[in-house]
């Protein structure tokens, strides 16, 4: 619903957008004595279409339906078509809204009636608007009195928490004061994409908060939980499910923006077109074991394997989360595709295109697993549905993903908190599935067995992966037992302490330790603010006025990390390149994993 919102808000905000700045100081209209910018003027525009947010933008600024009018009239009679389209998409979701409040409350909702509103345009058409819905979103900054009402909004929702009545915020549907004084409305188009994303999280999850809640506040489900799992796993069900009411927040000032910006650049940075992370993926079939079995995981190997395309139209027609699965596999991956915001579905695109290889082979475990539980629950239950939901779990738990819902707390923080877990995904989901295994298997001698394939195997294979497609300068053929066995120390050392916040800072020492060979291991800070490090390296390079090796590293990485370009691969290949002519390697995947100089 989000990424459809967003495709269809960018189709009809895209050509607006194109006719010139949005932002600036704008123009001067004298009727209210004050400048306003294009997108100032169409948000004044999109709350003309019906009589409360009328009355709340006239009376919160202490304006006049005639000092707007020109205001309004400024705009082309193609931008006055686009608000009638953005009113005219707040109504698609009007049947389900009403349908739901059916079912959850008994009644139906108080709906805004639209306002018909005729403008001569700035090119001299007549426009007849028939209105529409448009989020009243107050401006925090411009009234202490919204400010207040803010935080005792923030205030009741605690307390709901506290009561385990959480529930998803639904201004959209409450009744509404006939008047508001003295709170000036937001003038930018944050209130457009905040209020959709709220009513799709609303029809999204206020059922399932109600039975969530209902069953939180059973004693018998609350005794079940604290005797099996303690009662901080209790509470862990309790924030899951307070955060899940409160939804994805997006950025709320300046300073968070740039954090998720630089975050997400980081991400894309390291991971987009990487085909050594890509390769990686297969690594997680022993998530897949320890979660469903061996032998079901080989006949879902089986099954993909004798027919792959037969394999995935079966699963992706039977299961809506496994057919979004490429939209949603990681946090950051999920933001960029999934969050309604001003962003054209081109650049979406752009920037979501760089996972594709990572998807690709992420699909080679998923599929398997996937198939693998949804048959062990049919031989166990012949209920299709319950099969289906629980093969969903089954490959989230074992292989994680980017929803809300799916994250864990420690993924769940604000954005100072997100950018220190930047990669760390797949090691939390690791972590997550060896303490579960941990609580629950009785046996010794399995609990062995399946914490040293969660612990062992992943490191193992992903060493053997770059051994076999890194070349190595100089002698390519040259295996030496003793180093392998520092490396193969060091990498699990450092597996091992990634898989633990702020422990995971500490990896880099896992080489000086075991007394494998660094290649350059040296501590750059949290993965989130990498664009620090790089910063720096730069401009030390830049300041010997060398364009060598190091000074193209340097800036490459830090384009990739402001631009959100693939700087990882783009140095790993022109590694391979270099080492190619230059006769250190014959091996003509050079260019694909880049060289280990020795």
């Amino acid at each position: 619903m989000r990424a459809a919102a967003t495709k269809r808000i960018s189709e009809i905000l895209d050509p607006v957008f194109k006719n010139g700045n949005m932002g600036g100081a704008g123009v001067y209209f004298p009727s209210v004595d004050r400048s306003l910018n294009r997108e100032q003027v169409l948000v004044i525009a999109l709350n003309m279409g019906n009589e409360g947010n009328m009355q709340r933008l006239l009376d919160g600024r202490g304006w006049t339906i005639e000092q707007v009018m020109p205001i309004i009239q400024s705009l082309t009679a193609a931008e006055l078509n686009a608000v009638q389209e953005i009113w005219d998409h707040s109504e698609i979701y009007k049947a389900e809204i009403i349908e739901m409040y059916r079912r959850t409350a008994g009644r139906e909702p108080q709906m805004l009636e639209p306002k018909p509103l005729q403008v001569m345009s700035s090119d001299g058409q007549m426009v007849s608007l028939k209105g529409g819905y448009y989020p009243a979103k107050y401006d925090p900054k411009a009234s202490a009195r919204t400010s207040s009402l803010s935080a005792t909004d923030q205030a009741l929702r605690d307390l709901r928490d506290a009561r385990m009545a959480s529930t998803t915020r639904n201004s959209y549907a409450k009744p509404r004061a006939n008047e508001v004084h003295d709170r000036p409305l937001l003038l930018n188009l944050s209130a457009l994409y905040s209020g959709i994303g709220e009513v799709i999280h609303d029809l999204s999850w206020r059922e399932w908060l109600i039975d969530a809640n209902r069953l939180m506040r059973s004693s018998s489900f609350d005794k079940a939980v604290r005797e099996q799992y303690g009662s901080d796993f209790l509470n862990q069900i309790k924030t899951w499910i307070k955060d899940i009411a409160a939804g994805d927040k997006g950025v709320t000032n300046a300073g968070e923006m740039v954090l998720n910006f630089a975050r997400q650049g980081i991400s894309a940075a390291g991971l987009t077109f990487n085909f050594m992370s890509a390769a990686g993926q297969i690594t997680g079939f022993a998530q897949s074991v320890i979660k469903v079995g061996l032998k079901w995981i080989g006949r879902g190997i089986a099954a993909s394997v004798s027919d792959p395309k037969a394999a995935i139209e079966r699963v992706y027609a039977l299961s809506p989360f496994m057919a979004n699965r490429a939209s949603t596999q990681f946090r950051e991956l999920n933001e960029i595709k999934n969050m309604v915001q001003g962003e054209s579905v081109a650049m979406k695109r752009v920037k979501a295109g760089g996972y594709f290889l990572m998807m690709q082979m992420q699909r080679v475990v998923d599929i398997p697993t996937w198939i693998g539980a949804y048959e062990k629950q049919l031989s166990i239950n012949s209920d299709e549905k319950l099969a289906i939901a629980i093969a969903d779990q089954a490959v989230i738990d074992s292989q994680g993903g980017g929803m809300l819902k799916d994250l864990s707390a420690i993924e769940r923080g604000g954005p100072i908190q997100k950018l220190f877990t930047v990669f760390y995904s797949f090691m939390n989901t690791n972590l997550n599935l060896a303490v579960l295994k941990g609580m629950t298997e009785k046996n010794a001698g399995k609990w062995v067995a399946q914490q040293a394939m969660l612990w062992v195997a992943p490191v193992v294979t992903m060493y053997m992966l770059k051994k076999l497609l890194t070349p190595q300068s100089g002698d390519d053929d040259k295996w030496d037992l003793n180093e392998i066995a520092k490396e193969l120390a060091a990498e699990e050392l450092s597996f091992m302490m990634g898989s633990f916040m702020a422990i995971r800072e500490l990896a880099p020492i896992a080489p000086i330790i075991t007394g494998a060979k660094t290649y350059g291991t040296n501590y750059r800070g949290p993965a989130g603010l990498r664009m620090i490090d790089d910063t720096i390296t730069f401009v030390t390079q830049a300041r010997q006025l060398e364009f060598d090796t190091a000074f193209r590293k340097a800036a490459i990485n830090i384009i990739g990390d402001g631009a959100g370009l693939p700087s990882a691969q783009i140095n790993r290949t022109i590694d391979g390149i270099e080492a190619l002519l230059e006769g250190e390697t014959e091996n003509i995947t050079a260019p694909l994993f880049g060289v280990k100089k020795r």
